[in-house]
């Protein structure tokens, strides 16, 4: 399955026991407003969606870890949407890491393989 590590991060598929954190993600203020309040229910079909999207595509549902304690920062991952032919880019953070985010992006690491499957035609 799915794995990448740099300096900083670690993203992996997501499984079963990330049920939590994720649950814990949507409650946060910001993301509820944005993305709505997520409960387990819909996290566990959300998760065995994913399994599909990973043995369908290539890619799915990942999460983002501190590669050093392991602590969860949020999820990401590609979506394929069958009814307009694309295939999207998300991603959601907890509020700490989207506070270390808003430092300059770092240009340099490794592009997930993957993601040559996004659309790239001109809207």
């Amino acid at each position: 399955m799915f794995s990448l590590e740099t300096e900083r991060l670690r993203l992996r598929a997501v499984e079963a026991a990330d049920v939590e954190e994720l649950v814990r993600l949507h409650d946060d203020p910001l993301v509820a407003r944005y993305m709505g309040v997520r409960d387990r229910a819909w996290y566990e079909w959300r998760i065995g969606a994913s399994e599909e999207e990973w043995a369908e595509r290539g890619h799915g549902f990942v999460v983002v870890l501190e590669a050093e304690s392991g602590r969860f920062l949020g999820r990401t991952g590609l979506k394929h949407w069958p009814e307009f032919g694309e295939t999207e880019l998300g991603w959601v953070l907890r509020p700490e890491a989207r506070a270390a985010a808003g430092s300059p992006p770092r240009r340099r690491g490794r592009c997930w393989a993957g993601a040559s499957s996004a659309s790239t035609s001109p809207t």
